[in-house]
């Protein structure tokens, strides 16, 4: 191993260009001998989870399956691979190692650029590496917001920075868990106790473990089933109670839920929503136990992926622009999956929804939009400006930006724009009522839709 890496962490200045460790040669890796996906992923994870830097080369273009790779393996071997390389890769091959090695990339891309500390010149470029937005280098008279506010409101630099570096880390983790047939041996074997603890604590690092090595709980995951049922219920509930007696039953609902789950021995939080919160968490760490078997470790990342929906997950933080988008690929775990999943994609424009209507003339407007952003970006907008981020208050740009990004026709008013998310609404929920969604959830997505609609 090179010594230099050694010292990274420990750099307080700029490496020079040619030290960069973006910029250490590849053609000189030595060639390694692989037959198979999972010997693949043994050769580049080497004793990093997080693939940040792997230094192997081999016929990835002549390896059954090897395509994805093979393209990473250009993209590295071309050594000026822009952000927009990196997720353009990752959207063409969905599913395969491409992703955890397109995000470990950006990871370590963002790992030397925060070597020094968060500079503001290097703002635009963190941005590009954490999400696909565009426009990142441009900016308008009305944006005014710290472009990395979203990250962590309110905190001083070293603290954006480790934000930012602890969502791209669970980005990458999350590149692992993309399908059910990604080879989990070699990152579960590198996930060493001691060295690398904050992974192997984070749900999505606990649930890459429980895959490795095979692990089974037929009793945890009947438990963890009916958890995330009830959750993602009171969840639509939640979302679709738009009037006083909606409320006022939506009330009377969680405290019966945390009734029923005190009685049963639930250390429910005494809160409004300590039932929600209570079987969700509970709902990640038993069908995590069971993580073995596909649809579990499917409903388990809808589980984990909902709890950051809700701010409520275990993580340092639970923000980034990438949870509707998780929601999306949990789909591929397989029908049960991909309807928890769809029902929390409708959670979640509802509620960006709400939140855009009560703060589109309002001086909170700004902060609202980190979770429509993600919205957006999840439900496969074509471009998502980062001005949406920056901007303080709701203006013609917001509103042409908003309508874009949704896919409505271009329009620079407040009518238009929410139009445009209502239209996404009734999408996301067409979408969910398309899926083996449970009775009582279904009548609530229908309810959704119908207000969206009117």
């Amino acid at each position: 191993m090179n010594p230099l890496w050694l010292l990274l962490p420990a750099c307080t200045g700029r490496l020079p260009p040619a030290l960069a460790p973006t910029s250490a040669p590849t053609a000189q890796a030595p060639t390694v001998a692989v037959d198979d996906l999972a010997s693949a992923a043994v050769a580049l994870v080497a004793a990093d989870p997080l693939l940040r830097r792997p230094q192997v080369q081999a016929d990835w273009a002549g390896l059954p399956g090897g395509a994805p790779i093979a393209a990473w393996s250009r993209l590295v071997e071309r050594g000026d691979a822009q952000p927009a390389d990196w997720f353009s890769l990752e959207r063409s091959y969905p599913g395969t190692l491409a992703v955890p090695l397109a995000r470990g990339a950006r990871l370590a891309d963002l790992e030397s650029l925060l070597a020094g500390g968060l500079r503001p010149e290097d703002t635009a470029r963190v941005v590009s590496l954490l999400a696909p937005l565009s426009d990142v280098e441009r900016s308008g008279p009305s944006d005014i917001r710290p472009a990395l506010g979203w990250a962590a409101p309110g905190a001083a630099a070293t603290e954006q920075a480790a934000a930012v570096l602890h969502i791209a880390e669970r980005g990458v983790l999350l590149g692992w868990l993309d399908a059910p047939d990604l080879p989990l041996a070699a990152p579960t074997a590198a996930m060493r106790p001691g060295i690398h603890d904050r992974l192997i604590d984070a749900p999505a690092g606990a649930l890459i473990l429980a895959r490795g090595t095979g692990r089974r709980d037929a009793e945890a995951a009947a438990g963890g089933r009916a958890d995330l049922s009830l959750a993602t219920t009171l969840a639509l509930a939640d979302a679709a109670a738009d009037t006083d007696s909606e409320q006022a039953a939506l009330t009377t609902r969680l405290a019966q839920a945390a009734e029923l789950l005190r009685a049963q021995g639930a250390q429910v939080p005494e809160v409004h929503d300590g039932a929600l919160r209570f079987s969700l968490s509970r709902a990640r760490s038993r069908l995590t136990a069971d993580g073995g078997d596909d649809a579990s470790a499917g409903l388990a990342l809808v589980a984990l992926t909902a709890e950051r929906l809700r701010d409520q997950c275990p993580d340092p933080t639970c923000r980034g622009l990438d949870r509707v988008t998780t929601l999306h690929r949990a789909a591929a775990w397989g029908p049960e999956a991909a309807a928890a999943a769809a029902a929390w994609r409708v959670v979640a424009a509802k509620q960006a929804l709400d939140t855009l209507e009560v703060t589109a003339e309002r001086p909170t407007f700004g902060a609202a939009m980190p979770e429509l952003v993600d919205v957006l970006l999840g439900e496969g907008a074509a471009s998502v400006d980062l001005s949406l981020l920056r901007q303080a208050s709701a203006g013609p740009v917001t509103w042409l930006s908003l309508t874009r990004a949704a896919g409505a026709p271009d329009a620079t008013d407040a009518d238009a724009g929410i139009h445009a998310i209502r239209a996404l609404v009734v999408r996301t929920c067409d979408a969910a009522l398309a899926t083996t969604l449970p009775d009582d959830e279904r009548e609530l997505v229908k309810r959704i839709r119908q207000r969206a609609a009117s």
